[in-house]
């Protein structure tokens, strides 16, 4: 898939900006190729590169740039094709961009992840709108048109597990579930292993309100239920139990879950003087989802273990984006170790 010296994946559609990283991430990796992950965005000291004298380079756009060109230095004798994944690449040098792009037998090719529409008024924003094919853009429809562009990927996404859907009945589950492409697949995935194990092939109102509900009960929330006690034996078994009952891809839709509900810890853990009533409507949710959903994971973690379990599901979204081997093994792994009482 990667052609060409230089390549640009952005947008505002987030799933799908993310899904078509990631595949030509896997696809260039079972090919061979050596991947390199560079992020322009780190500023964290453990992020920082030493320069020749042992000191910090604390200037990102510096750091930035000898990470790139590292990479673009081919070794003689050890030779073999890299792949560059370069995250919030705003600051990168253009100069350097431009000349790579003109390359003719590069061994490396720079893959430049832009979160968002490409900004048209700097050089790095305009050098990518004159790239042409080689600019993969995935913009978010505008809000009329969103149930519109939901419901022809719905349809794609349950025919490819070799199921049908009657468009009335997808469009009435997209009323219901949003015009968020992850949340959609994962019904799709919930439903379509309902279906399995009915024997269906055709998705029906059964297999449909059956799919939004209790699989998810089967999945997700015992997990969060096992982090609200902190008992790690029962949530290694009910992540194994997910693993064994999903296909080896779901780790991102698993993670968004759990993320959502655990941003929701964190916000209450921050609202903990006001009324239920009132960090409730801070929330948005009803009163009861706050009292029974929240409140008691907000109450086990606080402040910091929330963020420290959100630290985990992202670290496991950025494995899987990167391609890495076992993404499962990350958030599985760092669940666990957080979950560990101390001195464990």
């Amino acid at each position: 898939m990667a052609e060409a010296p230089l390549m640009v994946v952005s947008g505002s559609e987030d799933f799908l900006r993310r899904r078509f990283l990631r595949n030509v991430v896997e696809a260039q990796r079972a090919d061979g190729w050596r991947i390199v992950e560079i992020d322009g965005g780190a500023d964290k000291d453990e992020d920082e590169a030493a320069d020749e004298e042992g000191g910090r380079i604390k200037d990102t756009k510096r750091r930035l740039h000898q990470e790139v060109l590292a990479a673009l230095v081919s070794n003689p004798f050890l030779p073999e094709m890299v792949l560059a994944v370069v995250e919030h690449p705003e600051k990168l040098d253009v100069e350097l961009l431009k000349q790579h792009a003109q390359e003719t037998d590069p061994t490396t090719v720079l893959l430049l992840h832009i979160n968002g529409e490409p900004d048209g008024r700097t050089k790095l924003g305009k050098f990518v709108k004159e790239l042409g094919k080689q600019h993969y853009n995935f913009p978010a429809p505008k809000a009329y048109k969103a149930a519109e562009v939901a419901l022809p990927f719905l349809l794609e996404e349950v025919r490819k597990r070799g199921l049908t859907f009657d468009p009335t009945l997808a469009a009435a589950l997209i009323s219901k579930v949003g015009t968020n492409l992850g949340f959609l697949r994962f019904e799709v995935l919930k439903i379509a292993m309902l279906a399995e194990a009915m024997g269906v092939t055709t998705i029906g109102p059964v297999q449909a309100k059956g799919g939004m509900a209790p699989i998810a009960q089967a999945g997700v929330h015992p997990i969060l239920n096992a982090l609200v006690d902190r008992d790690s034996a029962r949530l290694y078994k009910k992540l194994q139990h997910v693993r064994r009952t999903m296909s080896k891809d779901e780790t991102i839709p698993i993670c968004r879950f759990l993320g959502s509900a655990i941003q929701r810890w964190a916000a209450a853990s921050y609202l903990d003087a006001l009324p239920a009533r009132e960090a409730a409507q801070e929330i948005g949710i009803s009163p009861w989802e706050y009292s029974n959903l929240v409140l008691p994971g907000a109450r086990a973690w606080g402040r910091t273990g929330s963020v420290a379990l959100l630290r985990v599901v992202a670290r496991a979204e950025r494995a899987v984006l990167r391609g890495a081997q076992d993404p499962w093994l990350v958030l599985v792994s760092g669940l666990l170790a957080v979950c560990q009482p101390a001195g464990r």
